[in-house]
């Protein structure tokens, strides 16, 4: 969550309580980002791209700035963190998504920000600032469970290689969807890679496109453009470049006599 949590500058906006009984709520996109816990309840998120995403009680979520989604409640308790990032370039990858973190270290999470929200709400002197020091220990949390967490490896990189597999055609597939697939964050499914496999998974992912692509090609069979689909690259282009940075030749000057 966010990348590297030690460097973090956060500029808090605001800290809120919701108590939903029944919802049905369409949230436009915001230029912010927002921390939520929840103590009880269930949600479901659908995303402008029909993603689907669902929250349950006990759950650690992040959603990242410029989000557009509709939001099913029911019996939604939560606190919620408003805030800035103001040095950009050490949050994690611009994107926008939602981060969650099951059911994490939730006895130490919950009374930080229930502290928050009562010092914020009785607006006592230093509120603010007695408030983004809260925030920051609910990133140094998450930082420190980063950092020490031992990397499970076999079965977690087993299941992320499994989905991969299966789902690397489709372009929109990203390095967050497999870690949300998973339930972890993108920090942790990283340290799992390198650990077993001494490798990203994007650059795994990567990989496997581009093998993929050129066991295509060598059929004599497909087109750039066809092998660009079956691949999972949004475009020709884009893959002719991608696959001229990974092998150092075009895609059209793949032949299969060079393999005989």
């Amino acid at each position: 969550m966010l990348g590297d949590c030690e460097q973090l500058q956060l500029q808090l906006l605001e800290v809120l309580r919701f108590e939903d009984r029944v919802v049905t709520m369409k949230t436009r996109a915001r230029p912010f980002y927002a921390l939520s816990l929840r103590w009880d309840g269930n949600t479901e998120i659908i995303l402008q791209n029909n993603k689907q995403i669902k929250l349950e009680k006990r759950d650690l979520a992040l959603f990242h700035p410029n989000l557009s989604y509709t939001r099913y409640s029911y019996n939604d308790c939560r606190i919620v963190f408003h805030f800035n990032v103001l040095n950009k370039g050490t949050a994690a990858e611009r994107k926008q998504d939602i981060e969650i973190l099951h059911d994490f270290r939730y006895d130490t999470m919950l009374p930080l920000f229930l502290e928050a929200d009562r010092i914020w709400h009785n607006a006592e002197p230093g509120y603010h600032v007695r408030c983004t020091a809260l925030l920051y220990s609910v990133f140094a949390e998450i930082f420190e469970n980063q950092k020490t967490i031992k990397p499970l490896s076999s079965e977690l990189v087993s299941a992320a290689l499994a989905y991969m597999e299966q789902n690397y055609s489709d372009s929109e597939m990203t390095v967050a969807d497999i870690a949300s697939h998973l339930h972890i964050s993108t920090t942790h499914l990283r340290n799992c890679f390198l650990h077993d496999l001494g490798t990203t998974p994007k650059a795994h992912l990567t990989a496997l496109r581009m093998t993929r692509a050129q066991t295509l090609l060598n059929t004599g069979y497909y087109s750039v453009v066809d092998t660009a689909k079956h691949a999972g690259f949004h475009d020709a282009k884009n893959f002719a470049t991608a696959f001229k940075k990974y092998f150092g030749y075009a895609p059209s000057k793949q032949r299969y006599e060079d393999f005989l």
